[in-house]
């Protein structure tokens, strides 16, 4: 770059999109790093919960313990929970070198999760071709407060978000690759990481559901029969395992019961441990479904908005204390990614299927996580952002193109 040439706004950001890869790649990793850092050094490390209470911290660190201290047991008690597996096995290890000195527990956390913002670059290099989403993608994901704030948890919520970057690159480069001997290998490699995924989250499986759907739906019919006939069979022994009575898993009864309970009381959210409910209903009464479907456009409301609520004299408001680092990024990423949406709808290029893809997964995910418990302090929708991040960049670049093509035309025609 010559430095004596006034570059205009647009051209140095080309410029850096259009930048040696490696060095980009580089760029990203250090500099999620150097964020990441930053923060678990001015914010303590975060534990949810008290030893007494055992709750989501000190259910991992008691987990994580029971592991290499009293593994029989550990296995009666987890071992019908896979989707806490990997980061018990981490937490584990942790502890047996450092102690339950959470610091450097989260510090190793957030070098790890600064891995994931150059891998949504690959990831989203394998959407587009169109290196300026690629670049906004990964510069939103390195910023962004929602996602940097988990990796000072002592949870597996930072892996939620920080491991999907992987199954996405897998999943789109199985999808563009033509040739079958590769192809077949991202396939593999793909199914790898959704296993893996399983073991981190809970809610991951609604993500990997999805992904395995579109797979089996883009390999014919044989196939489709024949996963379909597999699926028939899983879903069929799971819930046989679930109505089945002295199993160390909650009952399929346990669950009706607990999420008939949250919609008897109405509730919207959960901040913390204290639920916020939207009206008193009368549970089996008209009052009382209509007041569901009230909790369920809340739900579809804060989903998306990230407000926090507070109590004051019985009386909800929201909170203003991440004013900036909340609602402004906020309103930027989703107007945008909305936009991105509507744009895929009226393009039939590659790229725009690729968008369409990934929208269908975010409503899926929106769709099935209002219907359960939301947190107000987006612990559960923090999975979905790097997808939200890709078709945020995809809105930006197309409606930047489009406004750019519409004043050319109208300077030509002037």
């Amino acid at each position: 770059m010559d430095i004596h040439k006034n570059y205009t706004l647009g051209e140095i950001f080309s410029k850096c999109c259009n930048a040696d890869r490696k060095k980009l790649l580089l760029f990203f990793l250090l500099g999620s790093l150097v964020v990441n850092i930053i923060y678990v050094t001015v914010y303590d490390a975060w534990l949810m919960g008290t030893p007494e209470s055992d709750m989501d911290s000190y259910f991992y660190i008691n987990a994580a313990h029971m592991l290499f201290e009293d593994f029989p047991s550990f296995v009666q008690k987890y071992g019908a929970m896979p989707y806490y597996w990997t980061y018990i096995l981490f937490l584990g290890v942790m502890i047996a070198v450092f102690g339950e000195n959470f610091f450097l527990i989260a510090l190793v956390q957030a070098i790890i999760s600064s891995f994931s913002v150059p891998i949504l670059y690959l990831a989203a290099e394998k959407v587009s071709d169109d290196r300026r989403i690629p670049f906004i993608s990964s510069l939103i994901y390195m910023f962004y407060f929602s996602t940097v704030r988990w990796t000072i948890l002592i949870g597996s919520d930072f892996l939620g978000a920080g491991f999907m970057p992987v199954c996405l690159y897998f999943f789109f480069s199985y999808l563009k690759e033509e040739e079958p001997a590769k192809r077949r290998k991202y396939l593999i490699k793909l199914l790898i990481s959704l296993v893996v995924y399983f073991t981190m989250r809970t809610i991951a499986a609604t993500f990997i559901v999805c992904i395995l759907l579109i797979v089996i739906w883009r390999n014919g019919k044989k196939t489709r029969i024949i996963a379909g006939s597999v699926f028939a069979v899983v879903i069929v022994s799971i819930i046989v395992v679930l109505l089945s009575s002295g199993t160390e898993l909650h009952t399929l009864w346990d669950n009706l019961d607990y999420f008939t309970g949250l919609y008897k009381d109405g509730a919207i959210v959960k901040r913390l441990y204290h639920y916020i409910y939207a009206q008193d209903a009368e549970y089996g009464t008209f009052p009382f479904y209509w007041a569901c479907l009230g909790v369920i456009f809340y739900r579809f409301f804060y989903y998306w908005t990230a407000i926090d609520v507070g109590v004051n004299n019985g009386r909800y408001y929201p909170r203003t204390t991440y004013a900036i680092t909340h609602y402004l990024p906020n309103l930027y990423i989703f107007s945008a990614m909305f936009l991105g949406m509507i744009i895929s709808k009226f393009r039939k290029d590659r790229e725009a299927s690729n968008i369409k893809l990934i929208s269908g997964i975010i409503w899926v995910c929106c769709i099935v996580q209002i219907l359960c418990e939301i947190n107000a302090n987006w612990r559960y929708r923090d999975i979905i952002m790097p997808m939200c991040f890709i078709v945020c960049a995809y809105g930006t670049v197309r409606m930047y193109d489009m406004l750019k093509n519409s004043a050319v035309t109208s300077k030509a025609e002037c």
